[in-house]
């Protein structure tokens, strides 16, 4: 089954632009991991803490596709590994209001003199249109990575709810920067079958 997935993703990264396969692939349809009931309750759960609405949560890498079509040969993750029970569960935010309230957040914390070990490393990140919440300041003073984001996905992963998998979350600004960002793994698939 998922094989067959694979030769169709494949195929269709020959037939059409890539900006076309990441919105029929992954922004788009149900996810593998879960049924569609399972995959309407986890976006109504995420947009109901955040405070936004169901259509900005999607799952995006493997648990969306059933395979990864991204690599990462320092770790010894090849391209097109099946999703399993290693694998998490990817979920993209697209909202400009919770982005640009967590980036006052941000210039504030900043202002007020807080310490960010991570501060360069996350730029790269924003100035592309995301937020890793791994690269967020873990400072008590910040206390929306800690309380609203990390024990948030972590309840999550531990209720079982959604599979015995790690639910981690990234925020992108806009429907923009997610398919810019996807567009970079469909590129690299794309020269890999020319």
């Amino acid at each position: 089954m998922i094989e067959d997935k694979i030769q169709e993703f494949k195929s269709e990264l020959k037939l059409k632009k890539d900006v076309d396969v990441v919105r029929k692939f992954i922004t788009s349809g149900d996810s593998f991991v879960l049924d569609s009931d399972k995959y309407l309750d986890l976006k109504g759960s995420i947009a109901d803490h955040f405070g936004i609405h169901p259509n900005e949560v999607l799952i995006v890498g493997s648990g969306k596709l059933g395979f990864s079509i991204s690599e990462n040969l320092r770790k010894g993750k090849k391209r097109y590994r099946d999703f399993g029970e290693e694998s998490d569960i990817d979920v993209a935010i697209i909202s400009p209001t919770l982005f640009d309230d967590i980036w006052k957040l941000l210039y504030d914390y900043i202002e007020d003199k807080g310490y960010w070990n991570k501060q360069q490393e996350f730029t790269t990140y924003h100035f592309q249109g995301w937020m890793r919440p791994d690269m967020l300041p873990t400072s008590p003073k910040f206390d929306f990575t800690q309380n609203q984001w990390w024990d948030f996905f972590n309840e999550m992963t531990s209720s079982n709810k959604f599979g015995p998998y790690k639910i981690r979350g990234g925020l992108y600004r806009n429907w923009h920067f997610l398919e810019k960002y996807q567009l970079k793994s469909i590129s690299e698939c794309k020269l890999e079958i020319k």
